[in-house]
């Protein structure tokens, strides 16, 4: 119940990015490798891994736990990982050649060097962490007082995957945040089983947060209703395919700054921007769910 009610699960629902798929083979393989089936585990892990090439850091942190507590799984789950990842390499290399691998370094490069780490991001992860939406996690703290052998696994995979946030992700994106929560779930549903009393109060609030957001359709795609913005040019850096093959607006991307701003100093021109204006005329378009970016539009 906890994870069916909190406000992230529409993150990952409505994203329509491979975290849900990423996350999803990840607990699979969890639940797989608990019930000893270790082959179809180190199947099940590299489907999550090569949905999401990000949870490395969750495979490198569990098979060190493999290596330490279960000697007698490594192997079998290793080879089936390794081998199912090749055969998934192959398949891609087959239908993209080096390209594939180009790409690859490309976006690595662009990651920890241009965006992938909040080089742009007016917030921070601990703006994130501590939001009010996550303020029933307070009750983590119990795991200071008792903690469980058990847990190891899932100890080392939520502290393992929350430092590679910290240093590795862009704060900008909430739902890096996401397999943080289930992990964190699973320990609140263990210790609070025997306080129902706490435990409604959690999903009550769960479901009021999800309750604020009504917008029904994403703030890019609230804009583009706007038939005003076929009068101008509209300079923006989010949803420019969107505006552009969908709604054919004229749409000059803002990343590329110069161009931009010749282009605001010679036309009439829409801003599309995730930061709040502090002194402009400007609409507000709020997002569906936790996470997903309000937008401003200015007039200038």
């Amino acid at each position: 119940m906890l994870s069916i009610t909190t406000p992230y699960l529409m993150n990952i629902s409505l994203d329509m990015l491979s975290e849900s798929v990423g996350l999803l083979f990840f607990f699979l393989g969890l639940y797989a490798l608990e019930l000893k089936k270790n082959r179809l585990s180190g199947i099940i892990f590299a489907v999550s891994f090569f949905s999401r090439p990000s949870y490395l850091i969750f495979f490198i942190a569990g098979f060190i736990y493999l290596y330490l507590f279960k000697r007698d799984s490594l192997k079998p789950v290793l080879i089936w990982f390794l081998s199912t990842s090749a055969l998934f390499l192959l398949f891609v290399f087959i239908n993209n050649g080096m390209l594939y691998f180009h790409e690859g370094v490309r976006f690595i490069e662009g990651h920890f060097s241009l965006w992938g780490r909040g080089q742009n991001s007016e917030l921070s992860w601990f703006d994130n962490i501590f939001s009010f939406v996550n303020m029933p996690y307070i009750f983590l703290i119990f795991l200071l007082f008792k903690q469980e052998r058990r847990f190891t696994l899932l100890y080392l995979l939520f502290v393992c995957y929350f430092l590679w946030i910290l240093f590795a992700q862009n704060p900008d994106s909430l739902r890096h945040v996401i397999p943080l929560i289930f992990i964190a779930n699973i320990f609140l549903s263990i210790y609070l089983k025997k306080m129902p009393l706490i435990l409604f109060l959690i999903l009550s609030f769960n479901i009021f947060h999800i309750l604020q957001y009504d917008e029904k359709i994403s703030p890019i795609e609230q804009i583009a209703k706007n038939r005003a913005l076929t009068e101008r040019i509209i300079i923006a850096n989010r949803g420019i395919e969107i505006l552009r093959t969908v709604y054919n607006y004229r749409v000059a991307d803002n990343y590329y700054g110069e161009s931009a701003k010749y282009l605001n100093e010679q036309n009439r021109v829409y801003i599309i921007t995730a930061k709040k204006p502090k002194e402009a005329d400007y609409e507000i378009y709020k997002g569906r769910f936790v996470g997903e970016k309000t937008l401003y539009l200015l007039k200038e």
